[in-house]
């Protein structure tokens, strides 16, 4: 039923593309380097949390979850973070198993070839701006990143804004997709707390 659920994949390229944007990928070597994720996480306190709204929409489907994502454990290794989701899809509501997850501290400093792009391939163009955004209460200042890029006969155009002042840094994404297969993923950080 849920094979063609598109959030969880979209969300992920979203957010670890936007990322990487900010953050630079990693020059090759083979000294472990620190983990930008872990570094993040590290500045808050166990029972840091944040909640996230998605909403996406293809074929005439629309999708909404819920996510949120809270620090269970914190030490000089290693962050343990646990998810939950919520989800409602065309009607049908699930609650997903909690999922944990370890974020080392130390990651291997590698880097990955950047593959030659296909015909018909073109490469994202990016631009990058402040902005200041407002969760609940609070006033986030975020680093926004812009990208349009062009593949296999489909244009996708997103906009993704992030700040160190979040547990995981994702506040905002919007992404729009056009060509065989229209799509959207609209992302929001609805609440967040720093722990005890």
């Amino acid at each position: 039923m849920f094979t063609n659920h598109i959030p969880n994949h979209i969300l992920r390229v979203a957010a670890c593309s936007a990322i990487a944007l900010i953050l630079g990928a990693a020059s090759a070597g083979a000294e472990p380097v620190k983990n930008p994720e872990y570094e993040n996480w590290a500045k808050f306190k166990t029972g840091a949390m944040s909640k996230v709204e998605v909403v996406s929409a293809a074929a005439g489907n629309e999708t909404k979850q819920t996510i949120v994502t809270k620090l269970l454990e914190m030490s000089p290794e290693k962050a343990v973070v646990e998810m939950n989701i919520s989800m409602d899809m065309m009607g049908t509501k699930m609650d997903m198993p909690a999922q944990k997850r370890e974020i080392k501290a130390m990651i291997d400093n590698t880097t990955t070839p950047t593959p030659k792009p296909d015909a018909g391939t073109k490469l994202p163009e990016v631009k990058t701006s402040q902005e200041t955004v407002k969760v609940g209460d609070k006033e986030i200042k975020c680093t926004v990143a812009e990208a349009t890029s062009e593949q296999n006969g489909m244009k996708t155009v997103s906009k993704t804004w992030t700040s160190p002042e979040v547990p995981g840094q994702m506040v905002k994404t919007e992404m729009k997709s056009t060509g065989t297969m229209d799509s959207t993923v609209n992302m929001k950080l609805v609440e967040f707390s720093v722990g005890n």
